[in-house]
């Protein structure tokens, strides 16, 4: 869960999977939540400090109160 305020009066579900083999959960998820989801899944990068990328897979739900 995220809250961009400090009051915590709306929050959201964040949803971050890492690996290609893991896209098609993380599809079955977004299912899920369909309802309540305005995004598509979206891809990020992360690089550890050995320099290895990882790729992320995540989507967010609305804000609610």
């Amino acid at each position: 869960m995220q809250t961009f305020f400090n009051t915590g009066k709306t929050w959201r579900l964040r949803i971050v999977q890492g690996g290609e083999n893991h896209f098609d959960y993380i599809k079955h998820l977004r299912e899920i939540f369909d309802s309540w989801i305005n995004m598509p899944i979206r891809k990020s990068h992360e690089v550890n400090k050995v320099t290895k990328l990882y790729k992320k897979w995540y989507f967010n739900t609305l804000s609610f109160e």
